[in-house]
């Protein structure tokens, strides 16, 4: 298993646009807002920095789950490359999984990207290793989310040449129904009552809660972000089988 998950993370991270987007676009945004707006201070100590981290968190995860990642399961889906792999004797599950892995290692580095920057030039405040470790916990449950809804993007969207534009569509939007582009307490009531139904919300907004030591765990969050596993699995799992089935029939 290993082994599978060097060879994609090699393979992920030769590609420029996944690399652009999930780790330097972050930093190139920290940077711009930080100049724009100063690291003013909030309560207790605690400063701009210390909340923008998750909104420049977010901004990396989107496009590496709905774009690159779906990219790469449309391109193993559609070419049939994956049939080659089987006949190949290798192990399609185990295979998936690497995938899934090494795409959670990317976030992992994203992430540490950020906090570096964050705290070597603005001063990021870290919280204990337990407040870490609850934040690093969640962030993984909200990404495995985004990953599978990923796939399904890659089920439904057949063409590859479409997938960037749809993926780059629905991220944008997220941009602005979670507070990316403004404070999040000043969108309409409306789009902050659909953004909480949307798990990546809380990870742009209310994990700062558990970075300082205020919260363990998100329950709201945790009970989205379920559903929303439950949701996308069984959808993911009746266009797998219904694309499969199409096959048969036609083969």
């Amino acid at each position: 298993m290993a082994r599978e998950i060097l060879l994609s993370l090699k393979a992920q991270l030769r590609v420029p646009i996944a690399v652009f987007f999930s780790i330097f676009f972050p930093i190139i945004m920290m940077i711009m807002m930080m100049t724009s707006y100063g690291n003013f201070s909030l309560r207790n100590g605690y400063h701009f920095i210390d909340k923008y981290f998750f909104i420049s968190t977010t901004i990396g995860i989107l496009p590496l789950t709905l774009i690159s990642f779906p990219i790469d399961i449309n391109n193993l889906l559609e070419t049939k490359h994956y049939l080659r792999l089987k006949y190949l004797n290798v192990d399609l599950k185990k295979l998936f999984l690497s995938n899934i892995i090494s795409y959670l290692i990317i976030v992992f580095i994203s992430v540490g990207i950020n906090l570096i920057v964050g705290k070597s030039i603005y001063n990021l405040r870290l919280p204990s290793i337990e407040y870490l470790c609850y934040f690093f916990i969640q962030l993984f449950y909200c990404a495995i989310v985004l990953l599978i809804f990923g796939l399904l993007l890659s089920l439904i969207v057949s063409d590859i040449k479409a997938l960037m534009p749809v993926g780059m569509t629905i991220m944008f939007i997220l941009f602005m129904v979670i507070g990316v582009f403004v404070q999040y307490s000043s969108l309409p009531k409306i789009i902050r009552t659909i953004s909480s139904y949307i798990p990546v919300k809380y990870l742009a907004n209310d994990f700062y809660y558990i970075w300082i030591g205020q919260a363990k765990w998100n329950m709201p969050f945790f009970k989205c972000n379920t559903i929303w596993l439950i949701f996308l699995c069984l959808i993911c799992y009746i266009i797998y089988r219904r694309k499969n089935n199409v096959t048969r029939i036609f083969n």
